[in-house]
């Protein structure tokens, strides 16, 4: 076996940790070796191609295609000969002809990407400073071997091998969001050493994870979560072949973020959606949508009653009743800093209140106050600075005195998923869900029980200004 020579640190300035951490200006002292290359083309390259018995199989492909052998037997021996800019070059000769056969084509892509691997190692120095230009070719090198192989995995398709190439190039690239991934692919490989490998990485991002902030990554990038029960149940979930993915953050139960809050009681494994206000609370996806609307129903109510709301009266135009969700004791809170937030907390009042509910007639619920305070925006609104109609009321009823006042929510816009986000994200915990149990059933599954959307009509009514003389609080 080779021992080609890389440091693992040498892109640490060029390629970011994720979460998104300072690095250190210290460049490592240690180096790791290359880990998958052998000596031989013919020892390792077919086998990928032509399966059990590659090598007899590779010689007689060689022997009655003799125009595109020659070119392969250039190839091997180029890269035998570590000759692998020469590699790279015939590879290229062989990739650009159209009349190669598919088979040469394969062969010749995948020993681009190996060469390309290897020629990084061969620009490589002991220590890596990123203002040495050779070493800047190397890791240009090496992020031409990824690309490679990624067409390779995109066109032929993403089999074991190909995932163990990228998983350790990005480890070697001292990345930590996409080794770890592609070692959840490989939790169940039946490669014993793809196997103890993807462990061993998989085991030193998730410690580098917990360590940092992990709502510092971007929130479309941790928009969605699943959480298993454990290693063996996330083993083979990450879908590689999507680049749209929905999913692209999985944990276990016993090792999650400590900057995550969940609801009481939570969190059990699923899949988890992030709040899109407070970014770090996660709600479980079969009631994120319900959730979401009615807290920021209950909100909208809290406001306009700061405002001197005298009655609020409530019409459902689709999805869940007025009266069903007004009943609902699904109120996630919105407490900060703690690791669980409480369900059923609900928002003060200010004022006598009456709720009358009429199940025959349009408006299915009215509210009515007695406002005593002048109109004032309190300082606990969690939805305010993410809606500019709230924004808007609040300098029409302090600066004009505005009277009346209708305001249009829905369940879609509050949790901002559409329905092809909704279709995209179904989909791909479906397929994550058939490697945790072979026997799931999206037919049965109460994950995206709540299909309709929520929309409601709530119209508003003021007290006169001059009636409301208190200061407020």
């Amino acid at each position: 076996m080779k021992k080609l020579m890389i440091c693992i640190g040498m892109a640490a300035a060029l390629v970011g940790c994720a979460p998104k951490q300072e690095e250190s200006a210290e460049q490592p002292q240690s180096k790791e070796e290359f880990e998958y290359m052998v000596d031989e083309f013919v020892d390792y390259i077919p086998v990928l191609i032509f399966g059990k018995d590659a090598v007899r199989i590779y010689q007689d492909y060689k022997e009655k295609h003799s125009w595109e052998g020659a070119f392969l037997s250039e190839l091997e021996n180029a890269y035998d000969s570590h000759q692998y800019d020469v590699a790279i070059k015939i590879a290229n000769e062989i990739l650009d002809n159209p009349d190669v056969g598919e088979d040469a084509q394969r062969i010749a892509k995948w020993c681009k990407a190996c060469s390309y691997y290897c020629y990084a190692d061969k620009l490589a120095d002991d220590r890596f400073s990123l203002d040495d230009k050779e070493n800047k070719d190397a890791l240009d090198a090496l992020q031409q071997a990824k690309d490679l192989f990624c067409e390779f995995g995109n066109k032929y398709g993403w089999n074991d091998d190909v995932v163990y190439q990228l998983m350790v190039i990005d480890n070697q690239l001292d990345q930590v969001i996409l080794p770890r991934n592609y070692a959840i692919c490989l939790l169940d490989s039946k490669n014993n050493e793809y196997r103890k490998r993807a462990i061993d990485i998989y085991t030193k991002d998730t410690e580098c994870i917990l360590q940092g902030s992990f709502t510092d990554v971007s929130y479309y990038k941790r928009k969605y979560i699943y959480i298993g029960q454990s290693v063996n149940k996330i083993a083979g979930t990450y879908q590689l072949f999507d680049d749209e993915r929905a999913i692209d953050w999985i944990f276990t139960i016993d090792q999650l973020p400590s900057d995550m809050v969940f609801p009481l009681g939570r969190p059990h494994p699923g899949l988890y959606m992030a709040h899109p206000v407070l970014t770090d609370h996660y709600y479980p996806m079969n009631i994120v949508e319900e959730a979401l609307f009615m807290d920021k129903v209950r909100e909208f109510c809290w406001f306009v009653q700061c405002l001197g709301a005298k009655t609020v009266s409530f019409h459902s135009n689709k999805g869940l009743s007025v009266s069903e969700g007004m009943g609902s004791t699904m109120n996630i809170g919105t407490n900060v800093g703690v690791k669980a937030v409480e369900v059923g907390a609900s928002y003060g009042n200010t004022s006598n209140r009456n709720d009358n509910y009429n199940y025959n007639q349009k408006v299915e619920l009215v509210q009515h106050f007695s406002p005593k305070k002048k109109p004032y925006c309190p300082d606990d609104l969690v939805w305010f600075n993410s809606d500019p109609a709230w924004q808007m009321l609040l300098k029409q009823r302090i600066g004009g005195g505005i009277m009346e006042y209708n305001y249009k929510i829905s369940s879609s816009e509050t949790c901002q998923m559409s329905t092809s986000e909704k279709d995209e994200v179904k989909t791909n915990f479906g397929y994550m869900m058939v490697k945790v149990n072979a026997n799931f059933d999206t037919s049965t599954d109460q994950t995206f029980s709540s299909n309709e959307e929520t929309e409601w009509s709530i119209h508003v009514e003021f007290a006169p200004m001059e009636e409301l003389t208190e200061e407020p609080n």
